[in-house]
């Protein structure tokens, strides 16, 4: 293997690894994006489930019903923010990792062109050493 060739091994080899971190990245984010919205559902049923209906209740039931929905308010308000960080981090990991697999894509055709390139230098040498090659005679 050429000197170029192993350097574009090596080359290859740290692109595919980029690639790997990346697509982890992106399965993390979207873990993390999933973990949000089964949360901001959760919220959102616990809301529905706390509207007081009809009928005589009394004062502390209000007072605690009305301060657990604005609790719960809160909370879903302050998850969407979070919750639209995450999809902006989810598509910068998707656009890393779309970037990531190109850089590869290009790193393993360079690769296979200096090996080939290898191969037609080795093909060359061979044909170049063989003994049926005529050789010429010193004249004089």
């Amino acid at each position: 293997m050429s000197v170029m060739t192993q350097k574009r091994s090596r080359i290859l080899h740290v692109r595919k690894i980029e690639h790997r971190v990346a697509t982890a990245k992106l399965f993390q984010a979207n873990r993390d994006l999933a973990k949000m919205v089964n949360v901001q559902e959760r919220i959102g049923t616990l809301q529905a489930n706390t509207q007081i209906g009809c009928g005589g209740h009394t004062g502390p039931v209000l007072r605690a019903t009305g301060e657990m929905q604005q609790r719960l308010s809160d909370a879903y308000d302050a998850l969407a923010h979070s919750k639209t960080e995450a999809e902006e981090r989810k598509q910068e990991t998707e656009q890393l990792r779309n970037a990531a697999h190109q850089r590869e894509e290009r790193a393993q055709r360079l690769y296979d062109h200096a090996k080939k390139n290898d191969m037609l230098e080795s093909v060359r040498r061979h044909d170049a050493n063989m003994p049926s090659r005529q050789k010429f005679k010193k004249i004089g």
